[in-house]
C-alpha cells in the first residue's frame, strides 16, 4: 500500500509556511474547504466494536423478542444481522448460556456461539456445524458418492465428496453460500415430514435444507428448523422459559459473593497462623460445596460476571464465585471435586511461579474454569518500577500456555493505586479484582472491583 493510501479522508499535511502570502493563501483554501465540507451530508456512524468501547456504549446495542422472550446482545446481535437474521437464523429461544469458557445461544435454526475474550477481532461470534451436529448424532450414513466432473448445474466439493444441482443449488448460492451454509456433507436424500409428507433434504455444514419431494423450485425451498430440536432435546425448561424485558432492564450492577480461597491443606495455627488464616481443611472445603449446591446456588467464573456487566448476558440466579488465588498445587484436588459437582470457579495464577504443570492449567481451562493472571511473581506492585513487566508480562505469559487471550487479573496483596489501574487497564485487562470486601460488582470502576475472604477459622455455619 503506497503512504498515500494509508492517509484517512480530508486528512491532509501541510509544511509550515514561511510567507505571509503564502500562510494567507492556505489559510482561504482551508476556509473554502472547511465550509465546503460542512454543507457535505455527515457519513453514516460506523459501528465500534464493544472492546475499543465502553460497557455503557456496548449495554445500548440490544435487541428483545417478544415472540419467544429471549435477547440478542451487542456482538451477537450485529453477526444475526449480518448474515440474515430471522430469514435465516430465525427467533432466539435462550439466552446466551455458559459452555466451557464461552457462551452458547439457541436459535430456531441456527446454534451461535459468542467467545468475548476475542471480541472486536472478527472472530468473537461463530456458527456451531449444526447440520452435521445432527446428522452425526442420528448416524445417518454420510459415505462420499463418486467424484465427478463438474458442470455449471451440478457441483462437486471434493472437500466432502458432495454434489449440490437444482433448488437447492440456487438456494445455497443466494444465501451466502459456505461462509453461511457450509458444505454439502451428504447428496440430496428423502425424509418424512411430521405430517407423514415426504420431503427432500440435504444437510450441509450448518443446516438441513428441506422442499416438498413433489416441487423442484428454489422457491419452496426452507431451511430446517434444526435449532429448534437441538434445544428441545438439550436444554431444560428454565433456559427456554421467557424471560421479562423488565430484567434486561435493571441497572448493571450485581450483588454477589466472590469468595477468596488460597490452599486447602491442615495447618497448626500456633505453628504458622498465617498459613492457618490462608487454608482450609479439605473436608471443610467439601461441606462448603454441599451446602452450596444443598442451597441453590450456582458457581460462576469472574469472567461471567463481567459479561454481565459490559454485555448483559444474565447470570443464573443465586450465582457465587469461588476465587482461588496464587495457583498452589492443591488447585488441582480443587479443580477435581468442583468438576465432579458440575461446577466452576476462577484459579488467578502467578505466571513465573507454576506449581501445576502446564498441562494441568490446560486441562483446567478446557473444562470451563478460568484460568487468569495475578502477576509473575507475586510483588507488592506499590513498591514496583516495571509494571507492566509484572501485569503485562503476566497476561502474555498465560494467554501463550492456555493459547487464548485472558481478560481479568487479581492485584497481589490487594495493593493497587492509579497508575497500577491504569497499566493493568492498558495491558488490556477488562476488569481487576481487589481484596476490598463487600458485595457489589458494578460498572463505576472494573478495575477495582470486590472479595469475600474465607479464612482457616470458618465452618460450615460462618460460611453460610
Amino acid at each position: 500500500m503506497s503512504p498515500n493510501a494509508r492517509r484517512q479522508p480530508g486528512l491532509h499535511a501541510y509544511r509550515r509556511p514561511v510567507a505571509v502570502l503564502r500562510l494567507a493563501f492556505f489559510g482561504l483554501v482551508s476556509l473554502l474547504a472547511s465550509l465546503f465540507l460542512s454543507a457535505w451530508p455527515n457519513p453514516a456512524p460506523q459501528v465500534v466494536q464493544a472492546a475499543n468501547s465502553s460497557p455503557e456504549a456496548a449495554a445500548k446495542a440490544f435487541r428483545y423478542v417478544e415472540a419467544t422472550g429471549h435477547s440478542l446482545i451487542a456482538p451477537v446481535l450485529r453477526f444475526y444481522t449480518r448474515s440474515g437474521g430471522e430469514e435465516r437464523h430465525g427467533k432466539p429461544l435462550s439466552e446466551l448460556l455458559y459452555a466451557k469458557g464461552h457462551y452458547q445461544q439457541y436459535f430456531e435454526r441456527s446454534l451461535i456461539e459468542f467467545y468475548p475474550a476475542y471480541n472486536g477481532s472478527g472472530e468473537e461470534v461463530r456458527l456451531v456445524p449444526l447440520g452435521q451436529q445432527v446428522a452425526q448424532e442420528a448416524n445417518l450414513d454420510l459415505q462420499p458418492s463418486a467424484p465427478f466432473a463438474g458442470t455449471p448445474d451440478h457441483w462437486y466439493f471434493p472437500e466432502t465428496g458432495h454434489g449440490l444441482k437444482g433448488a437447492f443449488l440456487e438456494f445455497w448460492r443466494n444465501a451466502g453460500e459456505p461462509s453461511n451454509l457450509g458444505q454439502p456433507i451428504s447428496d440430496e436424500m428423502s425424509e418424512s415430514a411430521p405430517d407423514g409428507s415426504r420431503l427432500s433434504v440435504q444437510y450441509f455444514e450448518n443446516v438441513r435444507l428441506q422442499r416438498p419431494e413433489t416441487s423442484e423450485k428454489s422457491l419452496d425451498t426452507t431451511i430446517s428448523n434444526l435449532g429448534t430440536f437441538q434445544a428441545q432435546q438439550k436444554l431444560k425448561p428454565a433456559q427456554l422459559a421467557p424471560i421479562p424485558l423488565s430484567r434486561f432492564q435493571a441497572p448493571r450492577t450485581v450483588k454477589i459473593p466472590s469468595l477468596m480461597f488460597h490452599y486447602t491443606r491442615l495447618v497448626d495455627q500456633k505453628r504458622d497462623p498465617l498459613g492457618y488464616a490462608l487454608s482450609i481443611k479439605p473436608d471443610t472445603y467439601l461441606q462448603f460445596l454441599d451446602w452450596v449446591q444443598t442451597n441453590g446456588y450456582n458457581t460462576v467464573t469472574i469472567s461471567q460476571i463481567l459479561d454481565y456487566l459490559k454485555y448483559g448476558i444474565l447470570l443464573p440466579d443465586k450465582a457465587v464465585n469461588f476465587r482461588w488465588d496464587d495457583g498452589h498445587d492443591n488447585n488441582w484436588w480443587v479443580y477435581q471435586e468442583m468438576k465432579k459437582r458440575g461446577m466452576t470457579a476462577t484459579f488467578f495464577v502467578i505466571s513465573h511461579r507454576l506449581e501445576l504443570l502446564p498441562a494441568q492449567w490446560q486441562q483446567i481451562d478446557r473444562d470451563g474454569f478460568e484460568v487468569t493472571a495475578h502477576t509473575r511473581t507475586h510483588p507488592d506492585l506499590k513498591g514496583v518500577r516495571d509494571l507492566a513487566n509484572e501485569i503485562t508480562g503476566s497476561k502474555n505469559d498465560l494467554e501463550a500456555m492456555l493459547g487464548h487471550p485472558v481478560r481479568t487479573f487479581a492485584y497481589p496483596y490487594g495493593k493497587y493505586g492509579p497508575a497500577i489501574k491504569q497499566v493493568t487497564r492498558d495491558s488490556g485487562f477488562e476488569m481487576a479484582v481487589s481484596t476490598d470486601g463487600g458485595y457489589n460488582f458494578n460498572l463505576d470502576d472494573m478495575f477495582q472491583q470486590p472479595v469475600i475472604s474465607v479464612t482457616g477459622g470458618d465452618n460450615v455455619e460462618s460460611f453460610a
